[in-house]
């Protein structure tokens, strides 16, 4: 289904936006081998060595993995989730070029709505971005800001951080929202992400943020997608929880979502590190300080998912808590999630009885990035606390610190019988001073014992489980891989590679189209996505335009389709480089008769389908059995025509 949008506008987006710098923006990416070309992890799966590529001169990207890839438009329909309206859309507005008026619209200039009836990620993002320059101006110039102003200031935020930041306040009337978009905004729209909800008593509706600094939060690509909120002191009830984040929305999952991870990026990749804190005010001033590989968490611990988007940038994670004893009981309470993670995992717990911002204001940047250098992975930080505890002068000591080594081993997901737990136990033997096997018979047992007890658990949850319950932990990297088929992960039929091999010969010359089309009809093609763009093809030369790789992937709106392109595009120009080694007349030979065989064997294949077929024919009329021969051809014949049955009800 089209956009309704012209094709001018649609490469005039394309023209503005430059794909390494929009993929840049989810995933680190390196030059490969000095090139133009550069890859990075994928985003898409759990990718653990960089299988993407992107292709800056035909601003294009592809993994070689899992199989997806495309042009920009394609990018951020798999990774935002819309239609290609929406990511025409966002890509415009990221370019600064207003959308045009859609063709068959109300003349608004565009949907007003999604398809539902529901705003669409256009007006949201609008509608949050007015939302943090109201906050913003009113922090800066409203008297209702004087508290607000001098708690700011109270913590040593200074006015150039407060302006990077973008830092707000929310007054306490819990009407300010609506008064100042009452001609702007519907309630839905800023109900829908999550500013305001409906009063369980009576008309109308609050305000989320009341009597509040604002911390605007902002996804990969710096746009706003929800907000926090810390109280200012003295002001509204003293029972409001000290810290308050947006409900999740449309745009904002508070587990997925990264604090400051669009001003820290280019920090992140510079020092192959990355510094995750508990808190933004902390993170705000680890900034301030020159700290700018510094991320913070919203309210959560660490998860799987901002681990998942965080070692797209760099290998090494750093956690901070806090100096306290709370702070150094949340470290390691969570270790168990972080043991087996494929990252290289610290865990550091500052000295003095401070949180990082604090510390900060009284030590400096050196002192706190000396203590980041030293931070020990978290098996090591385990070890230290269990030592701590118990020393190592005794038998019975070692044998309490090896105890609670192997519990902490038991309970991490994932980690037994990996590479990474032989190399600990082998460390651990070597500290603690036991032999690995003794170690290795002491896990052993540890995980025997507690097996019963696992499986009992597990019968006791099943019943009362959800199914839709373990969606939203799922990384959405996962979530949007592909289900299906040939597009992504190659023909295995000698007839679909057959075809595989006539978009190639097509595509790397568009002059073949003709030669083609004379012998193939789209009808023929058994797998639904090459006989999609098989027929692209031939709509594009019917318009009097060469079916090149770039009039094809600006003629299409489907990413699927884009991908299949961008794979068989790849694969023409390897082989197409690789013939022209001997020169550009012998590799124009050798495309010519790779098509001419290509189409010798396409026209085999009609002609024994046809042969198959008149022969059934005149046997219809003749009494009696078939014989051996017939029965072949009846049985080929049937395949054939369940390759079509299967292929037309997939159109």
């Amino acid at each position: 289904m089209s956009s309704g949008v012209g094709s001018d506008f649609k490469e005039l987006v394309r023209a503005r936006t430059d794909i390494a710098q929009l993929v840049g923006e989810r995933v680190a990416l390196q030059s490969r081998r000095g090139g133009r070309e550069l890859i990075g992890l994928c985003p898409f799966h759990d990718d653990h060595n960089p299988s993407l590529r992107v292709d800056a001169d035909r601003q294009s990207y592809k993994c070689w993995a899992c199989g997806e890839g495309g042009d920009c438009f394609a990018f951020v329909q798999k990774i935002e989730n819309v239609g290609f309206y929406e990511a025409l859309e966002l890509l415009a507005t990221r370019a600064g070029l207003e959308m045009p008026r859609r063709s068959g619209s109300d003349g608004r200039g565009g949907d007003a709505q999604g398809s539902d009836g529901r705003p669409t990620r256009k007006e949201l993002f609008d509608v949050l971005k007015w939302a943090e320059n109201e906050f913003y101006t009113c922090l800066k110039t409203s008297t209702e800001a004087s508290a607000a102003r001098e708690y700011l200031k109270s913590r040593n935020f200074s006015p150039e951080t407060i302006e990077k930041f973008r830092l707000g306040y929310a007054p306490l009337d819990g009407q300010f929202l609506q008064r100042r978009g009452r001609d702007r905004f519907k309630p839905a729209q800023l109900a829908a992400v999550r500013l305001i909800s409906q009063r369980a008593e009576g008309d109308g509706f609050y305000e989320y943020f009341r009597g509040r600094v604002v911390f605007p939060i902002r996804d990969a690509s710096a746009r706003t997608v929800a907000f926090g909120g810390r109280v200012v002191p003295g002001i509204g009830s003293p029972d409001a929880p000290k810290y308050l984040n947006s409900a999740d929305s449309p745009l904002f999952a508070k587990n997925k979502t990264v604090f400051a991870l669009d001003v820290a990026r280019l920090g992140i990749t510079q020092r192959a590190a990355c510094v995750v804190m508990e808190g933004y005010a902390d993170c705000i001033m680890a900034h301030q300080f020159g700290v700018h590989h510094a991320v913070a968490t919203l309210g959560t611990a660490l998860t799987e998912n901002h681990v998942g988007v965080l070692k797209r940038f760099t290998r090494k994670v750093v956690l901070v808590f806090d100096g306290d004893q709370a702070g150094r009981d949340a470290a390691e309470k969570s270790l168990p999630r972080f043991l087996s993670q494929d990252v290289d995992l610290r865990i550091l717990t500052l000295t003095t009885e401070k949180d990082p911002a604090d510390f900060l204001t009284a030590n400096g940047a050196g002192a706190f990035n000396e203590l980041l250098e030293s931070a020990p992975e978290a098996w090591e930080y385990k070890l230290r606390l269990s030592i701590e505890r118990h020393g190592l002068a005794s038998v019975d000591a070692r044998e309490r610190v090896v105890a609670e080594m192997l519990e902490l081993f038991r309970q991490a997901p994932r980690f037994g019988g990996s590479a990474r737990e032989n190399i600990v136990l082998n460390r651990l033997a070597f500290r603690v001073g036991l032999a690995e096997s003794r170690i290795r018979e002491m896990l052993a047992a540890s995980r025997r014992k507690a097996a019963p007890q696992a499986t009992v658990v597990r019968k006791t949850q099943i019943p009362n489980s959800n199914p839709g319950d373990n969606l939203s932990s799922q990384s959405p990297t996962v979530s949007n891989c592909p289900s299906s088929a040939s597009s992504k992960t190659g023909p295995t039929t000698a007839r679909g590679k057959l075809e595989r091999e006539l978009l190639e010969c097509v595509i790397s010359d568009p002059a073949a189209v003709s030669a083609v089309q004379e012998v193939v009809a789209t009808e023929d093609f058994s797998d639904e996505a090459h006989r999609r763009l098989l027929a692209l093809c031939y709509r594009v030369a019917d318009a009097g335009m060469s079916p090149s790789y770039e009039n094809l992937i600006a003629a299409t709106e489907e990413p699927d389709l884009k991908s299949l392109l961008v794979t068989l595009e790849a694969t023409a120009r390897a082989k197409t480089q690789t013939l022209e080694l001997d020169g550009p007349q012998a590799a124009r030979a050798a495309r010519q008769g790779l098509l001419a065989t290509s189409l010798r064997l396409w026209k085999r294949r009609i002609d024994v389908h046809a042969a198959s077929m008149g022969r059934l024919q005149s046997q219809s009329d003749s009494p009696g059995t078939l014989d051996a021969a017939q029965l072949d051809h009846l049985r080929r014949a049937m395949e054939i025509h369940g390759e079509r049955a299967r292929a037309n009800t997939t159109t």
